[in-house]
């Protein structure tokens, strides 16, 4: 991972454990806590996705799908941190505005993760299969997590599923992709928060690309 965003993310993370302790010391409850986890498991496909990067830049191919196997496994919990926001509510002593702000942090550092992760596996797929080709992965994989949010937050199944429920995990998989019309929100959760994702990133991307007037590149 490039220094920049190494910086970046650790000066987020921080920020994450300032505003948590906080809250805990000032209410002397640490009920939060469980957003550490979520945002542990966001960072996942981050750091995977960086590990994808420098192997295909080293041409390991087998390294390569390995960390992106793991990349589009753990996806979904970067952008999940949104539906976090479900806990937040007035918690007296803790002024509600802390809480927004709290939550806010950690929903930001999960969809960074999931943007952050995206640009490195689109750099992979353009560099073998064309920009065309990153840019749907990058649609794909949005909408994929938008599935597994629903997964996650509906069925309550988890990444690591694949490992410790796989028989679960693939029923709840087949019967949703072969016969979605009989789970309608699972396709409404799907296409809002993978278009949320999908949109949010293309944003990032027109906003962080230079123009060619720009007189800062002169």
């Amino acid at each position: 991972m490039r220094s920049p965003r190494f910086l970046l993310l650790a000066v987020g993370l921080a920020g994450c454990a300032a505003l948590l302790f906080a809250r805990g010391w000032y209410a002397h409850d640490l009920m939060f806590r469980f957003l550490v986890w979520n945002l542990f498991l966001a960072l996942v496909p981050a750091f995977a996705a960086a590990a994808m990067l420098h192997a295909d830049r080293r041409r390991a191919r087998v390294l390569t799908a390995v960390w992106g196997a793991l990349w589009l496994l753990f996806l979904p919990n970067a952008p999940y941190l949104i539906t976090d926001l479900i806990h937040l509510k007035p918690r007296p002593p803790v002024p509600y505005w802390f809480d927004v702000v709290l939550f806010a942090t950690f929903v930001g550092a999960g969809v960074l993760a999931a943007f952050s992760s995206f640009h490195d596996v689109q750099q992979v797929v353009a560099r073998r299969f064309g920009r065309t080709a990153g840019w749907a992965v990058v649609a794909l994989a949005a909408f994929a997590s938008g599935f597994g949010i629903y997964l996650g937050r509906i069925q309550r199944l988890n990444s690591w599923d694949v490992f410790t429920q796989p028989a679960d995990l693939f029923a709840a998989l087949t019967e949703r992709l072969f016969v979605p019309w009989l789970h309608p929100g699972a396709i409404a959760v799907t296409i809002l928060y993978g278009a949320v994702v999908l949109f949010g990133y293309i944003a990032v991307r027109v906003i962080m690309t230079p123009r060619s007037h720009d007189p800062a590149q002169h």
